[in-house]
């Protein structure tokens, strides 16, 4: 602590002493007297009715702290008690309350030889401050707001002593930090425009500090609502599936404010318009469901996921449903055991998606396979009174499509 001397005197007070110090009987030297310096107070104005600190310090080379006599005084006369009696290190301290005025306190200190020190204080004691008022009009207390919307802050604000438009206005979030200023107008009102608060909850507080560095606050608390995040991690992107095949499809979500349990999960088709699954995730937020009856053709299949507040995430993913090829039209050339066998195609399988279409051969004589997969049986294989079927089917690179089966018997 810093200690500021403000006025030194060593000045004897004896009758017979003059102006000269008195000398110490010890050492026949000049006595120096007392020296008084105060620490506190150190402001120029105090409040009517608050405690004012006075701290101050005696020194005397001649004689302990604890001997002196001290006496504080106020410029009228007054006699004020604070702390009359310093301990051996010289140290006195208390406070004072006063009305409103202005004051001069002189502190004295006389030593057992009569020589004065003293030290002298001003400062005034003003009216007590009257704090602003401040409330937050909108959003109310408990609002829910969506994630990216914007908000209009608005308040009032008003002190008794110090002008509206010189108030100091400050909005402040506990998760965004010091979100801006706002100038009063004449009747109080204070806003501030916002274009989005973070996910989350808020604590929205309006600060305002008057000229005297009096303050006032507002609080509410407000959520920010995200849409729950929403992935699909299987299919892939443009995986083929063929018709009529049962689609295992994964995923997983996630909420800021709520459990993923407690999101609602819907599985979409876009081109059927078909919601092929409902439920909820687990603990961890996956989710999952399997369907085998989409139509063939490109597809948007959609994954979402509410929340209590109506918000919904989505994700996509595009897939392609195979439409497998139709059965050709076959005949088999040959009818005798001296003829090969031939399974002919008279009408090609047409393929939707224009794939190239691939046959394969399956053979069975007198209802027994034989094993051969090509589409000509040698005559030195048959035998009168056979009976030959010949099973064909398409396949567009991607699935096996619907077999055509014909048959002979062999004279």
């Amino acid at each position: 602590m810093r200690l500021l001397t403000l006025m030194l005197l060593g000045c004897p007070v004896a009758e017979d002493s003059g102006d000269a110090p008195i000398d110490s009987e010890e050492t026949g030297s000049a006595n120096t007297g007392p020296v008084v310096t105060f620490a506190e107070p150190v402001g120029v104005e105090y409040a009517a009715g608050a405690e004012i600190p006075f701290d101050a310090q005696l020194t005397d080379a001649e004689d302990d702290p604890s001997k002196l006599d001290v006496t504080w005084t106020g410029a009228d006369g007054t006699v004020y008690t604070i702390d009359n009696t310093a301990v051996p290190a010289g140290h006195l301290e208390g406070t004072l309350v006063l009305p409103e005025g202005e004051y001069t306190i002189t502190l004295a200190a006389v030593d057992p030889a009569g020589n004065v020190g003293s030290a002298s204080v001003s400062f005034t004691v003003v009216t007590p401050n009257e704090l602003p008022e401040c409330s937050i009009l909108t959003p109310s207390d408990g609002d829910l707001l969506r994630e990216g919307e914007s908000v209009l802050l608005a308040g009032d604000a008003t002190d008794l002593e110090t002008a509206s438009g010189e108030l100091l206005v400050v909005w402040r979030s506990s998760e965004d930090g010091r979100l801006g200023e706002s100038v009063a107008l004449p009747d109080g009102t204070v806003s501030l425009y916002i274009d989005k608060l973070s996910v989350g909850e808020h604590e929205l507080s309006l600060t305002v500090t008057d000229g005297q560095e009096g303050e006032c606050e507002a609080v509410i608390v407000l959520r920010v609502n995200g849409t729950p995040d929403v992935n699909i991690e299987d299919p892939g992107k443009n995986d083929v599936f063929n018709e009529g095949e049962t689609i295992s499809f994964t995923g997983s979500v996630a909420d800021d404010l709520q459990s993923p349990t407690e999101l609602g999960i819907t599985w979409y088709d876009e081109v059927d318009d078909v919601v092929f699954s409902t439920g909820s995730a687990n603990s961890s937020g996956d989710v999952s469901a399997s369907y085998g009856g989409l139509s063939p053709g490109e597809h948007t299949v959609y994954l979402g996921a509410k929340d209590d507040d109506g918000s919904t995430g989505w994700d996509a993913v595009d897939i392609v449903i195979n439409d497998l090829p139709p059965a050709p039209v076959v005949v088999i050339a040959g009818s005798t055991d001296a003829d090969d066998l031939v399974a002919a195609i008279e009408v090609e399988s047409v393929d939707l998606e224009v794939d190239p279409i691939t046959y394969s051969y399956a053979w069975a004589v007198n209802g027994v396979p034989f094993p051969s997969s090509d589409a000509t049986i040698l005559a030195a294989s048959t035998s009168p009174g056979d009976t030959w079927e010949v099973t064909v089917t398409p396949n567009d690179g991607y699935g096996d499509g619907d077999a055509a089966s014909v048959s002979v018997a062999l004279p």
